[in-house]
């Protein structure tokens, strides 16, 4: 009798643990019971990644090969369909020729402010060689060149720089009367470049991304970090550019949750 007793005890004991489970408490699909061992953690299904990839970059003189990104719009979670990898894709093409790319759309159109507010032409794909047209009615325009996209996106002239303009000359040679170009230098290679005329807040602006521009990322960004390209002016500008353009292209809830609007940010992420 003295040997079984604390066999009693212990069977005792593990019973009274076992009346605080509740068994009705297994989630449906499989899950921890809430009880003696703490509450289960609430089920997440599967997301799957979302998101699109860029258009095809403009054909490289240098490479004759084109370049596509995949912007995530969301990440997978919970064991849901992945996001592409790598998410750069390259395909073989054939280079055109130097383009006239006019920055107002159009060579019928002139270079100068239109009739609205916080206004843009659309983005301009170009490749090493191609020239950037702006048409004026009378006399080289003023062109100045950005500092980066934060400059841009307020007009701000700042560390900007002018841009000397030549007049435009077509693949046969003939020089077109009111038409100053850009020609794109290797150097821009891989970079987006923000032009702005003198009435910038009110459309005069055009941005160009030459060949492979990739518009920036958080993974992009930690990656410039560590290789120290703040330590170069021209390095340091493309980290503003990189950080200013991962921001842009977060999905809205993360927007507001870094505007430090938590309320928003969460009723946004569960309709994205």
């Amino acid at each position: 009798m003295r040997r079984t007793l604390p066999l009693l005890v212990a069977l005792q004991l593990c019973g009274r643990a076992s009346a605080q489970v509740n068994i009705s408490a297994y989630a449906s699909g499989g899950g921890a019971p809430k009880g003696a061992w703490g509450a289960a953690a609430p089920y997440s299904p599967p997301a799957n990644c979302s998101g699109a990839w860029t258009g095809w970059t403009a054909c490289s003189p240098t490479t004759a090969r084109q370049t596509r990104f995949f912007e995530p719009k969301r990440w997978a979670a919970n064991g849901g369909t992945a996001c592409p990898s790598p998410l750069r894709e390259e395909q073989v093409c054939e280079y055109p020729g130097p383009q006239l790319l006019y920055a107002s759309g159009s060579r019928s159109v002139l270079w100068q402010a239109c009739q609205c507010v916080d206004a843009e032409h659309a983005v301009i794909q170009a490749a090493v060689g191609d020239s950037i047209v702006f048409a004026a009615a009378q006399g080289t325009p003023k062109i100045v060149r950005m500092a980066s996209t934060w400059h841009y996106s307020r007009c701000d002239e700042t560390g900007s720089e002018n841009v000397p303009l030549d007049l435009a000359v077509t693949t046969q040679g003939v020089l077109l009367s009111n038409m100053y170009q850009y020609v794109i230098r290797e150097t821009d290679s891989g970079r987006s470049i923000y032009f702005s005329g003198v009435e910038c807040a009110r459309g005069q602006r055009v941005r160009v991304e030459v060949e492979a521009f990739q518009h920036g990322t958080l993974s992009l960004v930690m990656d410039l970090l560590g290789k120290k390209a703040y330590a170069t002016e021209q390095g340091a500008r493309v980290m503003v550019e990189r950080l200013w353009c991962s921001v842009e292209h977060c999905p809205s809830s993360s927007v507001s949750y870094y505007l430090a609007d938590y309320g928003v940010a969460k009723n946004l992420w569960k309709r994205e």
